[in-house]
C-alpha cells in the first residue's frame, strides 16, 4: 500500500537558519528557477548540506516515516524536489512549496 503524501512546516526550522551572507541564495539558479523561486524555497537552497538534511529528516519524521539520518540530499531542477537518502538507504522526494510547507513523498512499502 502507498503512502499518501504528507506535509509539515518548515517555518520553525527555517527560522533558526536567519543570517548568512549578503549574497542571494539565488544567484546560483538559473534565471528562470530564480524567477520563481520563494523565499523559502531559496532559503533551503541556501543552507549548508548538513543544515539542509536536518530539515529534511524533520520533514521525513514528522511525516511518521522512520529515518535515522539524512545522509545526503540533491535538488533535481528539472522538477523542483529534493531527493533525500536517509542512513538505511531509503530515499525520499521532498517538495518545498512557496508557502514554506514540505511534502514527503515515500516509496511504496516505506513506514
Amino acid at each position: 500500500m502507498m503512502r499518501p503524501m504528507f506535509a509539515v512546516l518548515l517555518a520553525l526550522p527555517l527560522a533558526a537558519c536567519g543570517g548568512g551572507s549578503d549574497t542571494p541564495a539565488a544567484n546560483t539558479a538559473t534565471p528562470a528557477a530564480a524567477a520563481t523561486e520563494s523565499e523559502f524555497q531559496a532559503k533551503v537552497a541556501a543552507l549548508t548540506p548538513a543544515e539542509r538534511n536536518g530539515v529534511f529528516i524533520r520533514a521525513i519524521r514528522d511525516a511518521g516515516l522512520n529515518c535515522q539520518e539524512v545522509t545526503e540530499s540533491t535538488k533535481d531542477k528539472k522538477v523542483g524536489m529534493w531527493a533525500a537518502r536517509c542512513a538505511d538507504g531509503t530515499g525520499y522526494a521532498v517538495q518545498i512549496l512557496p508557502d514554506g510547507t514540505a511534502t514527503v513523498f515515500a516509496p511504496a512499502g516505506a513506514r
